[in-house]
């Protein structure tokens, strides 16, 4: 999802062609109040009014978006000015003077490394909740995600049906999954 801030029609019309999901914003409180809704995504904030208000504004952004990207749009900004926006959390920014192709080069990369960023993220988040689960726990997990129901898994292990109905459960929690597909679809290579 692209949030944007008072951006001018020809950079929505780059927008709309990279088919992007587009959530327009006209103050900084609009923006944050989608934010909080809906917490990922790329900001684009177009500061052509006076650059050092700009970079006042990716300031106090940036410092509230905590890891999205935010990437200022300003027409003839100076290398101090980029430099600026760089020095106060920006993640790229943009130039309108520059062509059209140019750009939507620019916002096409600025998503792709967003969803890279975040299923990097991810990646880590789901590591990070797998060592969490005990020795007993993580062979119960391997078992029912080959496939083995509950009373298999007892059998195999010596444990009762109702302990690995236990176990099960306990993972499902600390995996934060629903059920063995989501289990199987997040997890199947850290067995």
């Amino acid at each position: 999802m692209l949030y944007i801030r008072a951006l001018d029609l020809r950079l929505c019309t780059i927008l709309a062609r990279l088919e992007a999901g587009i959530s327009p914003c006209s103050t900084p409180a609009a923006l944050l109040a989608k934010l909080r809704a809906r917490p990922s995504g790329i900001v684009l904030v177009d500061v052509d009014t006076e650059l050092a208000a700009g970079i006042d504004l990716v300031r106090s952004l940036a410092h509230r978006l905590g890891g999205m990207s935010l990437v200022p749009v300003c027409m003839h900004g100076s290398i101090d000015f980029f430099r600026e926006c760089f020095h106060a959390g920006a993640s790229d920014v943009l130039d309108k003077s520059f062509g059209d192709e140019r750009i939507r080069a620019a916002l096409a990369a600025a998503i792709a490394s967003t969803r890279h960023q975040r299923e990097h993220i991810d990646r880590r988040r789901r590591r990070l909740r797998y060592a969490i689960l005990s020795e007993r726990e993580r062979e119960v997990f391997c078992y029912i995600l080959d496939g083995h129901t509950n009373q298999e898994v007892a059998d195999l292990l010596s444990l009762s049906r109702r302990t690995v109905e236990v176990h099960r459960a306990s993972i499902q929690r600390k995996l934060e999954v629903r059920n063995v597909a989501q289990m199987a679809s997040l997890y199947a290579g850290f067995r």
